[in-house]
């Protein structure tokens, strides 16, 4: 028995030390909308910064138009970098950074 509560415990203690760590501190979620919305994305009829966002703002249907404004906001529980880890652990946050911007420039400029 006493075994087998060891196997328990090394196993546990094995799985919790093996789990990816942030590779920076995120930010506090202190906004309410930002609290009401996380890891959703979210669409604005303007630019808004995050401490005047209001619940009023969203948008659920908008029509797109040459003269009209559009936003999306993507509210996060954890940093983008702390994410972009997860997925190459051996990058630092710059390059990181550096990698997916390169990447989403890549995205944006295909044919």
């Amino acid at each position: 028995m006493k075994s087998i509560i060891l196997f328990i415990l090394i196993l546990i203690s094995g799985l919790s030390f093996g789990q990816n760590q942030n590779i920076i501190e995120p930010e506090r979620i202190e906004n309410a909308v930002h609290k009401n919305h996380i890891n959703k994305i979210v669409f604005l009829n303007k630019a808004i910064s995050l401490e005047n966002i209001k619940e009023s703002d969203l948008i659920k249907i908008m029509t797109f138009q040459e003269d009209k404004d559009f936003d999306i906001r993507v509210f996060l529980d954890n940093s983008l970098v702390n994410y972009l880890h997860q997925l190459d652990p051996d990058l630092s946050a710059d390059e990181l950074l550096k990698k997916e911007i390169i990447n989403l420039i890549s995205l944006l400029t295909e044919n």
